[in-house]
């Protein structure tokens, strides 16, 4: 895991989600998240009153893009969704963030 996506990652709060919408198309939310590089955590509310929530309790799969300081300069967490209140109707859940790095992309 590199330090240097997860420090665009926590340098930020906001970035979008894509999830999986329900005829299987790409869903995308601009959210405000939390990041916990030692826990490998980033941290976001929704319900299933939006369809981020509805998407990710049927495909519990998501992506987060973080702008970095510039057009060129990203990070891209990818992983599994974890629901940490499940049955409440603004659930905080927990995205467990896996990075991926694209050799193409300077990082900084």
């Amino acid at each position: 895991m590199s330090s240097e996506l997860w420090r665009v990652i926590e340098g930020g709060r906001n970035g979008v989600v894509a999830t999986v919408g329900a005829d299987g198309t790409p869903q995308l939310s601009n959210i405000y998240y939390l990041a916990d590089a030692a826990a490998g955590l980033i941290r976001f509310s929704t319900t299933t009153a939006r369809a981020k929530g509805r998407n990710l309790q049927r495909v519990p799969r998501a992506a987060l893009h973080v702008a970095g300081k510039d057009f060129f300069n990203f990070a891209v967490a990818e992983g599994a969704f974890v629901d940490t209140q499940a049955g409440t109707a603004a659930g905080v859940h927990h995205y467990s963030a896996g990075l991926h790095e694209d050799p193409d992309v300077a990082f900084a």
